[in-house]
């Protein structure tokens, strides 16, 4: 959170003293950068949705100041002085009486009077808030955290695609054809044609047919370590360019599927209808 303050004070001190902000005449405080804030986009993690409550909570620590603030202008002096006396006296009494403030450092003093006056403005701005028409309370309460994107889209597609993968058994209908290594095809090919009804298959063969996969997204990973591989040395990438380009007319990479890149697969997909 620390780092947060000082990133926005840093950037108001740039404003403040680079030429655009010194024609344009007036101070940027960090107080009214905190009230303009209207929200924040981070990913997901524990940290960055605490930095993001943290400065909601900031905000409105702002706008209750700066409301207070506006409210102490319109006060006398009288008053005002009446609001500082009484919240004096209930810190000397929280401090343990006026021997024991007597007793602190003027360090000390000076930080509690200090917070007097905050408690003072923020009690002011929150009372002054309640005054305030609804669309202007919106406005000065708006914060809203937004997460990274990329999960919801990787989640809908996920999700959609083991749907559409169950949606086989569902109808009764036989689904794509297993996709197996050469590793795990010459056992998977042994359970097919040694097993008989009633049957049970070894481990070995059990495993290989739970370690294989099939469908699209298996379609796609490997046209991918086919057509742009991730090592120059395997797959036919340069070899399918040239022959998309002399054939098609139009320069082509497939999908990197093969580094499993954000929205590859979906990529690929969209290739191969294209294809």
């Amino acid at each position: 959170m620390i780092d947060w303050e000082n990133t926005l004070k840093k950037i108001i001190d740039l404003y403040n003293g680079s030429p655009f902000g010194k024609h344009v005449g007036g101070l940027v405080k960090f107080i009214e950068l905190l009230i303009k804030l209207v929200g924040m986009n981070t990913d997901h993690c524990a940290k960055e949705k605490k930095d993001a409550r943290l400065l909601e909570e900031l905000k409105a620590w702002a706008v209750d100041q700066h409301l207070g603030e506006e409210a102490m202008l319109g006060l006398s002096m009288e008053e005002i002085n009446k609001l500082y006396n009484t919240a004096e006296k209930e810190m000397i009494k929280s401090a343990g009486g006026q021997s024991k403030w007597n007793a602190l450092s003027g360090n000390v003093k000076a930080d509690k009077r200090a917070k007097i006056v905050e408690g003072i403005l923020a009690k002011q701005g929150k009372e002054a808030f309640e005054d305030l028409e609804e669309n202007k309370q919106w406005f000065l309460c708006i914060f809203i955290w937004a997460g990274c994107g990329c999960h919801k889209d990787l989640n809908t597609v996920c999700g959609g695609y083991a749907a559409m993968s169950a949606l086989w058994d569902v109808l009764g209908l036989p689904g794509p054809v297993l996709l197996a290594n050469r590793d795990n095809d010459p056992v998977i090919q042994e359970r097919t044609t040694t097993l008989k009804k009633g049957d049970v298959p070894t481990l070995a063969q059990q495993r290989a047919f739970e370690k294989s996969s099939c469908g699209a997204i298996k379609a796609a990973q490997i046209a991918g370590a086919i057509f742009n591989h991730k090592d120059n040395k395997k797959g036919h990438h340069d070899v399918f360019r040239f022959w998309w380009w002399e054939h098609v007319g139009i320069p082509f990479t497939f999908p990197d599927t093969s580094n499993n890149c954000f929205q590859s697969y979906c990529d690929a997909a969209a290739a191969a209808a294209f294809i």
